[in-house]
């Protein structure tokens, strides 16, 4: 049944699936489906996840059903943040977004302080305009760069905190603000002026 959500097969105490070519077979829940939902998303950011080896999936399910959030975090040993907008870095900038995100987790109080500034709907319209305009992009008054210089300001904050000059990590972020010219828009120039060739050489691939 396509119509079968995620949920409700793992709730469940079995589905019937179909084989692709031909007959049927009943699939019931195990544990490695509930970890299918870190591995078939594809957010801008996500939790991940690592069970415990004493976890199974009933002692999931129970704690979500009964939104017992502490029950639920002893299912498992350790989570991160996966960040995933900022791959296929530049190699001469692959420290640069790990240094940017690890300033702002260590600036929490005024990170908070942008996010809580804008509504998140105002934040997509911003988001749509990016991917159009790049850092020229701005929607309801509200112009990315600035946002970005911001952004940069209370990362950098946060890694002086830290005191291992990590901060200088953050020198492409302030030139490309400076520029108005993010990566895709330096490739588009290239592209135009050099060709495939000119891309290439840029990238070091």
């Amino acid at each position: 049944n396509p119509a079968t959500t995620l949920r409700d097969f793992l709730f469940s105490e079995g589905v019937e699936g179909e084989w692709g070519h031909g007959g049927t077979f009943m699939a019931t829940p195990q544990l490695i489906d509930f970890s299918y939902l870190q591995n078939t998303t594809f957010h801008h950011s996500r939790l991940k996840f690592f069970f415990k080896d004493t976890t199974e999936l009933r002692d999931i399910l129970d704690a979500i059903a009964k939104r017992d959030e502490q029950a639920f975090l002893n299912c498992f040993r350790k989570f991160c943040l996966e960040v995933r907008v900022a791959s296929a870095q530049v190699k001469a900038e692959i420290s640069t977004a790990p240094a940017l995100f690890l300033g702002l987790q260590n600036n929490l109080s005024e990170a908070r302080v942008i996010a809580d500034a804008y509504e998140y709907a105002l934040l997509l319209k911003l988001y749509g305009e990016a991917e159009k305009d790049g850092l020229a992009a701005q929607c309801e008054g509200i112009r990315i760069a600035d946002v970005c210089d911001h952004l940069i300001a209370v990362s950098e904050k946060g890694l002086r905190k830290r005191a291992l000059g990590e901060e200088k990590y953050l020198a492409p972020l302030k030139e490309r603000l400076a520029k108005r010219e993010n990566p895709a828009q330096e490739l588009l120039r290239i592209w135009e002026k050099d060709g495939l060739a000119g891309v290439w050489k840029a990238r070091d691939f």
